[in-house]
This record gives structure tokens, sequence and C-alpha cells, in this order.
């Protein structure tokens, strides 16, 4: 996020100015933020991929009153000039509408204009079951700030994340469904996986689904109609990439026997750490399927190094930039690991690194099969 930062405030600077009307094409951005400084950088992260547009805002006598050019919803981010790789605070803007800020820098509250206001309304019915997933986040980061190993710290997250995530989820999806035509409820949608973020979506209604937040909803929608052509029991995508030595190799290389295909990256820590495990049951199954893994977001010469450095048995493939592969197979997080059946179908999808991918591999290839 830092170095993202940074980049973001090399581009141009504009500096914006004030005024008391609403601009259709303008985000007005009001209020007041303990501990904002005298000067902030507000980039605006577009849907499509252009680069970053960012502005300057001057808050003078320690209040904001700025207008931010926007032509659709957009995330506006806002940093401090005076400490460009601290924290931010994230706003979604909306063109047309006001947003007033209130609070400190690190916990602050947007009102405003209808759809702040909305927004307020949506976060302070939710706030309490996000505030105690967010007090183990802080306690995680403090533990191991303070020196404590990392496997207590991911233990301790493991064994009480499930319940206030749940409880989170919960929270969230009935707010959607109590106020399906509040326009914030959209913001809400790609913090589910799954089934659970179709049912999310279909609990909006039509008119927010279709209207201006739907810059923001369409990816979404995309991404699970992916996810659709790529759920279990249907035909794999084909491809061809190269192996370590320069070798084409494609799914059809495979066709008759189990696959394992690792979506992996050398800078995923859960990946890395997954590692050990891996070679454990590549080692015990490995005469009844195979591992094909498939590099992700690395440059060539470090997927090289990464894979000769953890001792990886099984194959490899390297998956360029440019490569579409990833959407093909509407990978949502790293590391992916999807099992294909010996005709080429996918038999089953394991993101993130769970436990449950070993005890499937034990059902799969156990001595009692």
């Amino acid at each position: 996020m830092k170095k993202a930062l940074l980049a973001l405030i090399a581009g141009a600077m504009v500096v914006v100015s004030c005024t008391e009307q609403t601009d259709p094409n303008k985000l007005h951005l009001t209020g007041s933020l303990e501990g904002m400084g005298d000067t902030l950088i507000a980039s605006v992260i577009q849907t499509d991929g252009n680069a970053p547009v960012n502005d300057t805002i001057v808050a003078a006598g320690g209040k904001i009153d700025a207008l931010i050019s926007l032509d659709q919803v957009a995330t506006v981010l806002l940093t401090k000039l005076s400490d460009p790789e601290g924290s931010s605070v994230v706003i979604t803007g909306v063109p047309g509408e006001t947003c007033e800020l209130s609070g400190t820098w690190d916990e602050y509250t947007m009102n405003g204009s209808q759809f702040y206001a909305d927004y307020n309304k949506m976060n302070q019915a939710i706030d309490p079951a996000i505030k105690d997933l967010r007090k183990l986040l802080d306690k995680c980061m403090d533990m191991i700030e303070n020196g404590k190993d990392e496997a207590e710290v991911s233990a301790l997250y493991q064994k009480e994340s499930p319940a206030l995530m749940e409880a989170a989820n919960k929270a969230m999806i009935d707010f959607i469904r109590q106020n399906p035509k509040n326009e914030a409820c959209a913001t809400l949608i790609s913090n589910f996986d799954g089934e659970e973020q179709k049912e999310a979506l279909n609990a909006l209604d039509e008119s927010v689904k279709k209207g201006r937040m739907s810059v923001i909803l369409q990816p979404i929608i995309e991404q699970i109609e992916r996810m659709e052509s790529v759920s279990e029991g249907k035909e794999a995508p084909d491809f061809s990439l190269k192996d370590l030595n320069g070798k084409t190799l494609s799914l059809k290389n495979f066709r008759g026997k189990y696959l394992i295909l690792d979506f992996w990256g050398s800078w995923c820590g859960w990946c890395i750490k997954g590692f050990p495990e891996m070679k454990e049951y590549y080692a015990k199954y490995k005469n009844q399927f195979e591992i094909l893994g498939i590099d992700c977001g690395d440059e060539e010469d470090a997927w090289k190094a990464a894979v000769a450095e953890n001792q990886l048995p099984w194959k490899h493939v390297y998956n360029p930039k440019e490569s579409e592969l990833t959407d093909d197979y509407a990978i949502q997080g790293y590391p992916t690991k999807i099992v294909i059946d010996p005709d080429g179908n996918i038999a089953k999808v394991f993101i993130g690194e769970d436990p449950a991918f070993y005890e499937y591999l034990d059902q799969l290839f156990g001595e009692s099969k």
C-alpha cells in the first residue's frame, strides 16, 4: 500500500477550489478531521484501470471545503502531504454529492447529502460487528510488533476470526435485505465471497444494481459469472504456459490422472507457509496425482529463485502478467488450489491455505480408496 500511495502522489496534481454549490461532476468534500494536517492529497482511483488523478487539498484552519472532479463513482484516498506513506482516509466518491467528514484521522465518520447520510446509517448499523473483527486484527498486529511468534498469532487469528467474520457478514447482509434501495449497500458486496456474495448482490434492488453504483458492481457481477463457469463439475479451461526449462505445458498433458493447479507467488506469505505440508502430501500421494504450480505476479527470475529456494519437487509454469489465466479461473486470492479430475473437469476449489484441502486429499487418495 505504501508503494502504491507514493506512485499515486507522483501523478499530476491540481489545486481544487471551493464552492457552495453542488456540481454533478464533482464530489463536494467538507468537514474536519483531528490530526489531518494542513495539506492533503486526494487520489481518485477509477474502476477502469486508468491512472489515478491526484488533487491537492488545502485544509485552511483545519477544515476541508473542496471539490474533487469525478465523472463516475470512484474510490478517493486522502493522504497527508506531510506523511504520504502513512494511513489514509478511504471514501467512496459519488459525483454530485457532499461528503462531510468528522472525527479523527484514524476514526472518522462520513455524513452529508443523501448518499452519505445513507452511508452513515449503514455504518452505524453494522459497526458493532465490524469493530469486534477490527479489534482482533489490531490485537494480532500488536502481537507481531511486540515480537510474538507468527505461528502463535496465526493460531489466534484462525481460532477467533471465523465467528467474528460470520457475525460481521450477517450484520452486513441483514442490513442489505432490510435496505435494498440504499445505494451505500453496494459498497458492501466486495466484502463477501462465493455464495454469500451472490446472495448479497441479489438482495440489492434493481435500481441500485442498474444505477450509478453499477460501475463498482459490474466487475463483481462479471467475476461471479466467471466463477460459475469454472465451478465444480465444469470443464477446466485449457492453457499453455512455459515451464522452468522453457518447454510448453498444456492442461491436456495431464489427462488421465488427477491434477492440482496451485496458483501462488513468491510474494504470498501464506503460499510459502503452506509448502512444507504440500511437500509431505506430494510425497505421500504423488503416484496418484500431479501438482502444477502456476506462478502469478512475479518477475520470471523471482519465480525461478522461489522454486529453487523452497525446493518444490512438482511441475511449474510461469504465468506472465499479460495472461488472462487468472481471469479464466476466476482467482480471488492466493494461494488457490484447484483439483482437476482425470477427465479434465474441476473437482474441487480451495481458496487460501485451507486445512480442508489436505482432508480432501486423504479422502480421495487414502489407503481405503
